[in-house]
């Protein structure tokens, strides 16, 4: 269906110039061999097939942010995309499964009070075939687990039983939707790693960090920002820094609260906001950290995600990894895992997210692991999905070396 013209459509198409003329993106993303087919035949016939035809392929552009960290042109094709997308989907309407994307906290807030329910539906064959049919979820898509008992809810039972640490160093903990509700002992494991270390944790209001809604197009995401924005700052005026476990969430609060928001807090608390791991090995570094001393006889293989990259951090989950007796590990970077956004989840998009993770997987597979490590909760569904193993925050292992 054909997109109106606009403001955003031309700039859009003015990125895609650039992009054009340099294809060093060309093997690792699946938007630009599909939108350059568009431009190509647009300059054979010289009619205008750009607005015909690109709200077809919006959805292969899943925010990965692989192209925006290389770009030679400082370029952000994902943000131009996703205005572009913001509109067509306010021309067009989204489909069911796009919503349910864009209003995650809701559908996870139901998920989790019927937890039972809800993990009967994902992994029951008959019910998944029903439900891609009805909703468009791919039937075969390794779902996350809902939990009944939250991180939130283990971590208010846990102050109640635990006297609070007054430290020097204070952190608050951003969570994040996914750690809450789909995997509450990333969320256990960093809290038990501060409080080992001596320093005092709290757990700021929150909301999600926006970024499900703002990939799919939906700029109220960036109310989102806002919202946190309000929620963070106070901590940071009372000397408390923001760690984040899920590489997403900290990608968007470093990265996407300071170029979209139009508070002058946003560039104040990315200041202050940490992935954990990053704040851990800064500790280390600075001879705070206590080093692991139980031996963990596991073979991990370790996938760099690709908000993780964007950070431009290095690999400090890795670094933490080695850190841990008897622990042998492998580095897998071989390129983005395919999930990012939603496009792996719907079944049209499915067996590409799978082909664009192939090297990934193949990567993990090869090392024979028995246990694989992500910073991204959704790698760590895809590598489950492609290899079979479990996968795990790096955290989650590294306290296992805690005595």
């Amino acid at each position: 269906m054909k997109i109106r013209s606009s403001e955003n459509v031309s700039k859009l198409y003015e990125t895609l110039e650039y992009c054009y003329g340099c294809t060093q993106c060309l093997s690792f993303c699946p938007f630009y061999p599909q939108v350059f087919t568009i431009l190509d035949e647009e300059n054979r016939t010289k009619s205008n097939l750009f607005e015909e035809n690109i709200g077809q392929v919006l959805n292969l552009c899943y925010d990965c942010k692989l192209c925006s960290t290389s770009c030679s042109f400082d370029k952000d094709l994902p943000h131009d995309v996703l205005m572009v997308k913001s509109e067509y989907f306010e021309q067009h309407g989204k489909i069911f499964l796009s919503w349910m994307f864009a209003n995650v906290e809701f559908v996870q807030k139901a998920g989790s009070l019927f937890a039972g329910i809800s993990n009967f539906f994902l992994t029951n064959r008959l019910m998944r075939t029903m439900i891609e049919k009805t909703v468009g979820l791919h039937k075969n898509r390794i779902m996350p687990r809902f939990y009944r008992q939250t991180f939130l809810k283990w971590f208010k039972k846990h102050q109640k039983e635990t006297p609070l640490i007054r430290s020097k160093r204070k952190a608050a903990y951003f969570y994040g939707c996914f750690t809450n509700y789909h995997r509450p002992q990333e969320g256990i494991a960093a809290v038990k790693i501060l409080e080992k270390n001596g320093i005092e944790v709290v757990i700021p209001d929150q909301v999600c960090c926006g970024l499900p809604q703002y990939s799919e197009g939906d700029m109220d995401g960036t109310k989102k920002f806002e919202e946190n924005l309000r929620f963070l700052a106070p901590w940071i005026e009372r000397g408390y820094d923001i760690v984040v476990t899920s590489a997403p969430c900290s990608l968007t609060i470093k990265k996407e609260y300071p170029k979209r928001s139009t508070s002058l807090l946003a560039s104040k608390v990315a200041a202050h906001t940490y992935d954990i791991s990053e704040y851990l090995l800064k500790l280390h570094q600075g001879g705070e950290l206590a080093i692991p001393d139980l031996p963990v006889h596991e073979k991990v293989a370790y996938h760099v995600a690709c908000h993780l990259k964007a950070q431009e951090i290095g690999y400090p989950a890795y670094d933490l990894l080695k850190l841990v007796p008897e622990l042998s590990r492998t580095f897998v970077d071989r390129g983005c895992c395919g999930l990012a956004g939603t496009m792996g989840y719907h079944k049209e998009g499915f067996n590409m997210a799978q082909k664009i993770g192939t090297q990934m997987i193949e990567g993990i597979a090869g090392s024979n692991p028995t246990l694989a490590a992500s910073d991204c909760p959704k790698c760590n569904i895809q590598i489950k999905q492609g290899t079979g193993v479990e996968a795990l925050h790096p955290l989650e292992i590294f306290l296992k070396g805690y005595s």
